[in-house]
């Protein structure tokens, strides 16, 4: 998979432990947990999949292998959503 950047189109903002997500095309909010925020946030064109994923690993001390298909998931869902493209 390229590298994902986040769709300019979605507003956005961090608050304390997630991030809230505004999608004009269909006026929904939506709202990330800390670990989906930190996906989010790392999708910024310059990271692809598996270096996002070492990086939430990191972040939230855990095996990269035991949270590779939660967020590869996470960002698939993202990517139908149109909210993630890859760059």
């Amino acid at each position: 998979m390229n590298n994902l950047q986040r769709n300019p189109k979605i507003r956005w903002r961090r608050e304390v432990d997630e991030v809230c997500l505004y999608i004009p095309k269909n006026r929904e909010m939506k709202k990330l947990n800390n670990v989906g925020a930190s996906v989010w946030e790392l999708c910024d064109g310059s990271l692809d999949s598996k270096e996002i994923i070492e990086e939430v690993s990191k972040e939230f001390d855990v095996e990269a292998n035991e949270i590779k298909s939660d967020v590869e998931d996470f960002i698939n869902q993202l990517i139908q959503l149109d909210l993630l493209k890859e760059a």
